[in-house]
Order: C-alpha cells, then sequence, then structure tokens
C-alpha cells in the first residue's frame, strides 16, 4: 500500500450492510440492480449537504429519463401518424432523421449522464476537487445540449420550439402532434433550467470543498504519487543529471523552501516512507545536515554520539557530496 493510500486505509471498513451487520466487502458494485456495475451508496457522504446535493443530481437523472421517453413518444407521432391525407395517401412527414435521433438519445443518453452523476457522487464523497472540476466540464456541456434540444435545432431529436412553430402553422397536422411536442419542448427546458439550478447547488458544496486551492492540493498528492510509484526511474535520472539539478536547486532554493512549507505534511509523509525504505541513506543525509550546520562542534559530537556504531563507522563529515553515497539513488 502506498504511503498516499495509508490515510484512507479503513475509511469502508465495517459499514454495516441490509442485515445490519458488517459486510466484509463493503465496497461490493449494487447499482443497477440487474447486472451491478457501480457501487452506490449515498450513506457514506461526508455531510448531509453533500447528501442533499447527490440526491438532488439523482432525481434529476431521473427525471431526464421521462423527458427523453416523452420526447421520443412525441417525435413517433409526429413521424409516423398522417398530417395530411390526400385521395387516400399518406404524405411523409418530413421527420425521419430526427426521429431516429431521437431513439439514439432514448438509449444512450441516460448511460452518459449517469457516468456524470456517479463523477458528482466521487466527488462529493472524497471531497475531491479535481472530480469536481471534471463534474462541472461535463455537464455544462449537458446544459448547454439541453437548451438546444429546447430549442428545438433541425435533425437534433429533440421537439423544441422551432419544431413546434412550423407544426403549429400547418392545419394539416393533428392536435396531439402539436400537443406532444409543446410538452417536450417544456420537459427539455424544465431539465435546462433545473440543470443550472443544480450547477448552482454544486459550486456551493465546491466551495466547502475547497475549491481551486483543494484542487491544488490534491494535484499536489497525486503528483507525489505518481512520484513515489516511479521513484527508480527518477533516481536514476537524478544521479545522471545530479550537477544540473543542484544548480537549479541553489538557484530556486527560496522557492522550494515555500513549497515545502506549503505542503509540509505531504513533505514529511514522502520523507518517513523514504526513511523507512533506506535506512542507511537517511543516516547519511543526517550526517550530512549535521556536517554542513553553523551550529558548535559540541552539539555534532553529540548527535553522532547517538547513533549506532555499525552506523557511524567510516561516514566522513567534510562536505554533503563526499558524505551522501550518490550510488544510493
Amino acid at each position: 500500500m502506498s504511503f498516499v493510500d495509508q490515510s484512507n486505509e479503513g475509511l469502508t471498513a465495517g459499514i454495516p450492510n441490509s442485515s445490519g451487520e458488517p459486510d466484509a466487502n463493503p465496497r461490493k458494485p449494487n447499482i443497477p440492480p440487474c447486472k451491478p456495475l457501480f457501487y452506490h451508496n449515498l450513506d457514506e457522504m461526508p455531510t448531509a449537504q453533500s447528501r442533499r446535493v447527490v440526491k438532488n443530481a439523482l432525481v434529476a437523472w431521473a427525471a431526464l429519463g421521462v423527458v427523453v421517453v416523452w420526447n421520443f413518444l412525441a417525435m413517433t407521432w409526429l413521424q409516423y401518424s398522417p398530417y395530411s391525407v390526400m385521395n387516400g395517401m399518406h404524405v411523409d412527414s418530413g421527420y425521419g432523421v430526427s426521429w431516429i435521433v431521437s431513439l439514439v438519445l432514448l438509449v444512450f443518453l441516460l448511460p452518459a449522464v449517469f457516468g456524470i452523476y456517479m463523477c458528482l457522487y466521487t466527488a462529493a464523497r472524497k471531497k475531491s476537487s479535481l472530480s469536481y472540476c471534471c463534474f462541472f466540464l461535463l455537464f455544462g456541456a449537458l446544459v448547454i445540449f439541453l437548451f438546444l434540444e429546447a430549442i428545438g435545432l433541425p435533425d437534433w431529436g429533440g421537439g423544441g420550439l422551432m419544431i413546434l412553430i412550423v407544426i403549429a402553422s400547418d392545419d394539416g397536422r393533428s392536435v396531439a402532434a402539436k400537443v406532444l411536442i409543446a410538452m417536450a419542448m417544456l420537459c427539455w427546458l424544465v431539465a435546462a433550467g433545473y440543470g443550472v439550478y443544480l450547477a448552482l447547488l454544486v459550486r456551493k458544496e465546491y466551495v466547502s470543498a475547497g475549491g481551486l486551492a483543494g484542487a491544488g492540493k490534491e494535484a499536489t498528492k497525486v503528483g507525489a504519487q505518481v512520484a513515489y510509484d516511479n521513484r527508480d526511474t527518477i533516481k536514476q535520472a537524478a544521479w545522471e543529471h545530479r550537477d544540473e539539478i543542484k544548480q537549479v536547486a541553489i538557484e530556486n532554493k527560496d522557492v522550494l523552501i515555500q513549497a515545502a512549507k506549503d505542503n509540509k505534511q505531504l513533505v514529511g509523509d514522502v520523507a518517513v516512507q523514504v526513511a523507512r525504505e533506506n535506512p542507511d541513506l537517511a543516516w547519511q543525509a543526517a550526517m550530512a545536515a549535521a556536517s554542513a550546520s553553523p551550529a558548535p562542534a559540541a552539539s555534532a559530537s553529540q548527535f553522532q554520539s547517538s547513533a549506532p556504531q555499525q552506523q557511524r563507522s567510516g561516514a566522513p563529515a567534510n562536505s554533503t557530496d563526499d558524505v551522501i553515497d550518490w550510488s544510493k539513488f
């Protein structure tokens, strides 16, 4: 287990299952019931506000299912119901492409939007600013799409305003077709408006999770994890370019010191993990720091006397380059 994951260990252990007893595997998928693919449990939300926001999003997803079903029925009626009879012959309605697109929306839109919902669920449960940013990007595109469907652009599959205007002025169209398209337009419009309201709720929750500052900290954490997972490659590259790295570190020491202060907890975790895996290297680094310190010689000797004899033997104290065995990297 990595040092980043250690702090999250046991967060879900012992969560009761449906029988009230602790489940040995509480993270098993449970949605959808027919063939579970996703894990979903609103009780895991850290705050009541998070739970309310996610519930609103789930309700919006279910309501969108009603919208796409109604829209498909309206487009089906518009396409296949006769709007004019001439000598007993049915005249083509001219909305075949829109009907096909409405069928595609019926099949694929709900699963795609559920993926956006799961992005919000993960963000709210883990207080992940990066997941919030991903949700805002995808959900913003969805809201724009809903408004375009309410407008009723040709061949977009939505029974919107433009289609309603065309058929409303056509006396050959049935009243049922006009009512169905009008209701479909209202459904798309309400869905888009509720999407804006939901985005405002999520934004409020996002600010409470830290906003962009939280995203920066999480990005730093992810970067540290990537560096830890590829530490051997980084060690090799650092050894090959040690002179350049030393020069850059000297030129930017103030920036490095400030970054270490801003992320001292993360730096401490990394240092402890590296020290545990490389005790000899940690000892050499400590000796180098003691030899380079302007503290009195007595303090350095006291520091040296507290270490085991076998670790002190043969450790010179002239300079940092001489003390640290760079081949360890």
